[in-house]
């Protein structure tokens, strides 16, 4: 029987049977079902030069051919190489829910899959795990530059945040403000072998030690001179806290502060509210020895010393000069009661001791010695001298006066006669009346009487009697 040549299927180029292809038409893939179709099953990429679908490798699920993975099976994960693997390199992490390999961050050597640092890489990125911040940080001696690799420190930097901004020094170096490292500090800082840092001097000093005492000070700008481990103020300026002393005013020599002066300039003195005048205050004087304004004596309103008033206060001391003992008296009606003002003396007083001894009286008064002090009128056996404003003593026969020669009454055995004066006996014509204590007249017939009614005695030469 002949045999009869059949048409292959029209995807097919060549054939064993209607349903058996042995190779395909161009644009068309044979399958392991030995038919051409336009596409590959999964699992399976079509190969162009053999016009075939070939099988994935193993651990993928969609390929572009045998070393290009599309899509990983579940247990691995694509690579930056394309390709599925069990794990992923170092500085990659695995993501379950893509199934690929994704980059941790540049400063990681291993990391999670929330981008938390596990373990760092000392050696080739010189950086080591921060437990608080789960990041790989610069080791000392590296600053970080954002790349995974950190750059060296300057060799004289144990640890700095880039070339020019050290944060520690190496042994022999320190630190200065400027964030770098030197071998030595500048003034007003000293070197703290501590930290290797330059540690600033307390504010009085320009240099200083380890234990913060001053070693030097600078007179031409801080205005400070050293004392002891200190740098104190120069004379004519004060302390105020900071590092530049501040000028005494002009007139003081040294002070605590613009008000407060402790020594004055020559030429000036220091009043009770420590500052220096020219010229001191009223009741003080200049003492050219202590610099100071020195308390006048009580009495005086202006003086040259302690001891000696130059002038007085009538109108608020009630004072005047006395220029035989340089002191300030009170003035008339005024006395003394050592202090500055005088007191008034008692009103009916002009001159007086004390408010209870008077030393002359004002007119209509009269001076008692027995009690020191003026009255309206004086004592019996006293009378009243307007010339003198005092109580004199009447003569001692007398009871009362109005005069030494004029008496008013007399004492028992005296009478007082015509001419008011005190007599044991008394004149011609007259008898001495013991009840009145005076002498009256006699009869007119009387040259001597005993009584008014009884003569004692006629007078023949002028009487004829």
């Amino acid at each position: 029987m002949a045999q009869i040549c059949v048409r292959c299927p029209v995807l097919c180029s060549t054939c064993k049977s209607l349903t058996f292809c042995l190779t395909c038409m161009s644009g068309f893939y044979l399958r392991a079902d030995n038919n051409c179709y336009s596409t590959c099953l999964p699992s399976f990429y079509a190969d162009g030069p053999s016009l075939t679908c070939k099988a994935c490798p193993q651990t993928c699920v969609l390929c572009l051919n045998a070393t290009y993975c599309k899509m990983c099976r579940s247990g691995s994960y694509l690579r930056s190489d394309n390709m599925c693997y069990s794990n992923c390199l170092v500085r990659y992490y695995a993501d379950n829910n893509q199934l690929t390999c994704n980059n941790c961050p540049y400063d990681c050597f291993n990391c999670n899959s929330n981008g938390t640092c596990i373990d760092c890489n000392a050696l080739s990125d010189f950086r080591q795990l921060n437990a608080t911040s789960q990041r790989c940080v610069p080791i000392d001696g590296y600053f970080e530059k954002n790349n995974t690799v950190c750059v060296p420190c300057p060799p004289i930097c144990k640890t700095c945040l880039s070339n020019i901004n050290c944060t520690s020094c190496t042994p022999g170096y320190y630190l200065r403000l400027d964030s770098y490292c030197y071998s030595t500090c500048l003034v007003r800082f000293f070197e703290n072998t501590v930290n290797n840092s330059c540690t600033s001097c307390p504010y009085d000093c320009l240099t200083c030690d380890s234990n913060a005492y001053c070693l030097s000070c600078d007179q031409t700008n801080d205005f400070r001179v050293l004392s002891g481990n200190r740098c104190i103020p120069m004379n004519s300026y004060f302390e105020n806290g900071t590092r530049v002393c501040l000028k005494c005013p002009f007139t003081c020599a040294s002070c605590f502060n613009l008000t407060f002066c402790t020594v004055c300039n020559s030429g000036y003195y220091m009043n009770a509210s420590n500052q220096c005048y020219y010229q001191c205050p009223l009741r003080f004087y200049g003492n050219t020895q202590a610099l100071a304004c020195m308390p006048c004596r009580y009495d005086c309103y202006t003086c040259s010393d302690n001891a000696s008033c130059l002038s007085c206060s009538p109108f608020s001391d009630f004072r005047v000069l006395n220029t035989s003992t340089n002191s300030c008296s009170p003035i008339r009606g005024y006395y003394e009661n050592n202090t500055t003002k005088s007191l008034a003396c008692p009103s009916i007083c002009t001159v007086c001791l004390s408010s209870t001894f008077c030393t002359q009286c004002s007119n209509g008064s009269y001076y008692r010695t027995e009690s020191n002090f003026c009255f309206s009128g004086c004592l019996p056996k006293y009378y009243s001298d307007n010339t003198t404003w005092s109580c004199k003593s009447c003569p001692q026969i007398c009871t009362s006066c109005v005069s030494m020669s004029k008496c008013l009454g007399c004492v028992q055995g005296y009478f007082l006669n015509s001419s008011y004066q005190c007599n044991n006996s008394c004149p011609a014509r007259t008898y001495g009346n013991a009840n009145t204590g005076s002498c009256l007249f006699c009869l007119y017939d009387c040259y001597s009487c005993s009584n008014q009614i009884a003569c004692l005695g006629c007078n023949s030469k002028s009487d004829y009697r």
